[in-house]
């Protein structure tokens, strides 16, 4: 069947990627440029984020929306490598237009993409290196990531530290084999306060809706030895069940009526007294007279606390999520303290539970900015990444890539037919990530190239690009290295996005 040229709305599709993928290159490394995102309520962000960048265009186009779900389940797994993702993608359909107007048929480009991708793989194996899991290589690694969203000097060491220990204090090993669980990190970014005084807690750190000054007074402040309840119902006043007028004919009848209410909330304290509560959480209402009653039965009560915070609080302190109805002794939590503090002098209170014998923290960074944010969460995703992995790590600082571009340009020469041209096209698309980086970085981008191919070529597979020191450094022994599978996933992925593309393509030119 002979091959049919894409048509016009396509091709303009494709374009739209490719201008994409350029513009996210511009913001590409630690000293990449920010974008301007106007939300619909006319707030501006800047950012650097390739996911969030990506959110905002994914209703533009349905190729938008393809590609915004690939970046998604990335930024979901990894957190970081948004950006390499879709530049790549960007440029592998760049490509892959060239050689298409050079006389190659879709499925011989999806051929040769595929061969250049097991190389890509295997390149990437045989530079892994296999860390002991401390915390000192844990920060290396989180510096890293840190790092390549630009936060530099001091500031990423305090951040890399802060997140090397959170992973650190809830590392379990199961079956011989260190596992890291994000769901029991919390991080919570905070853009007052100084961020030197940003810490980790051991527990959870939740800032409920209605803070304790909003509570009644009578309600602790601090519980010992909790035994907590956590409940996802309300704790309301029973109301008479009538649309019907009530005619009070004697003042006693109002006494009768605050009696069955009351009566009604005794029952739920006696019931949280006989299993043995002495604070419960919810986060449903729980009205004024109730606060009042559990208050004055030395039981804490805390409500309107955010869903996933009272999942998370009922996971590290061995509890279980319950209808107020259904509770058992069973289900209540225990720690060895809740109480309200205030992160900073005058700031809103926040509910601390502290000593909690499953491993859970929080990770509290003030003086946030949203960069900083960005780059802790990644940092997290991606130490937990790391340890599941057996601390697998290759060469950072744009080592792996010069590693990758070489093997694949020896590769091509080797390679028989038009598929070696495909081969060519994907080491062409890598040389564009190194490009990027270093033009956003120096401004003698083709030197630094050389010098860092010419190292290369004497088998220094570690050297690379220092972007903090701007210089050329050994990525080993400066520590400059990242997650051996969150590098290979962003190249399998933008792979297999591309291909998935060209096959679209190839259908729809069948038709």
């Amino acid at each position: 069947m002979s091959r049919i040229k894409k048509d016009e709305e396509l091709l303009e599709k494709f374009e739209r990627i490719i201008s994409l993928s350029e513009l996210l290159s511009e913001c590409y490394g630690p000293s990449g440029n920010l974008v301007a995102i106007d939300k619909r309520d006319g707030e501006l962000i800047f950012t650097s984020d390739g996911m969030k960048i990506l959110e905002s265009l994914k209703d533009s186009d349905p190729l938008f929306g393809f590609m915004f779900g690939a970046a998604k389940a990335m930024d979901e797994y990894v957190g970081d490598y948004t950006k390499t993702t879709i530049i790549l993608i960007g440029q592998l359909l760049k490509n892959s237009l060239e050689l298409e107007n050079a006389g190659l048929a879709p499925q011989t480009i999806i051929d040769g993409y595929s061969m250049a991708m097991d190389r890509v793989a295997r390149c990437l194996r045989s530079l892994v290196v296999k860390l002991s899991f401390d915390g000192e290589n844990l920060a290396k690694i989180s510096r890293t990531i840190i790092q390549s969203r630009g936060v530099m000097g001091k500031d990423a060491n305090l951040l890399a530290n802060l997140s090397s220990q959170a992973v650190l204090k809830i590392v379990e090993e199961i079956d011989g084999k260190k596992v890291a669980k994000e769901e029991n990190i919390k991080i919570s970014s905070y853009d007052s306060g100084e961020l030197h005084k940003s810490r980790l807690i051991s527990g959870v750190v939740s800032k409920p809706a209605y803070g304790e000054e909003k509570l009644n007074p009578v309600s602790p402040r601090i519980v010992e030895n909790a035994r907590i309840a956590f409940i996802n119902s309300p704790i309301e006043v029973v109301k008479p069940k009538t649309k019907h007028r009530i005619l009070v004919k004697d003042p006693s009848h109002f006494l009768t009526l605050s009696l069955d209410e009351i009566e009604s909330v005794n029952r739920i304290v006696s019931r949280l007294k006989e299993i043995g509560a002495n604070a419960v959480i919810s986060s449903r209402r729980i009205d004024a007279l109730p606060v009042y009653l559990l208050g004055i039965n030395n039981i804490m009560a805390v409500r309107n606390v955010p869903a996933e915070d009272l999942e998370r609080m009922a996971r590290a302190t061995g509890g279980k999520i319950s209808a107020v109805s259904e509770l058992s002794e069973d289900d209540l939590g225990e720690c060895e303290r809740v109480e309200w503090k205030r992160l900073i002098p005058d700031g809103e209170p926040h509910l601390f539970l502290e000593g909690c014998p499953k491993r859970s923290v929080s990770l509290l960074i003030l003086g946030a900015s949203i960069q900083i944010e960005e780059a802790v969460n990644d940092a997290v995703k991606n130490l937990c990444l790391v340890t599941n992995d057996g601390m697998r790590v290759v060469p950072g600082g744009l080592a792996s890539e010069i590693e990758i571009l070489m093997d694949l340009k020896k590769f091509s020469r080797k390679a028989e037919g038009k598929k070696s041209m495909a081969i060519e096209a994907f080491a062409k698309s890598v040389e564009f990530l190194i490009d990027s980086l270093l033009k956003n970085s120096v401004s003698d981008t083709e030197s630094i190239k050389a010098r860092l191919i010419s190292r290369h070529v004497k088998g220094e597979k570690f050297i690379g690009f220092d972007c903090e020191k701007e210089k050329i450094a050994d990525t080993k022994r400066e520590g400059i290295l990242e997650p051996f599978k969150a590098k290979l996933l962003s190249f399998i992925t933008a792979y297999e996005t591309a291909r998935t593309l060209l096959r679209i393509d190839k259908i729809l030119n069948k038709k």
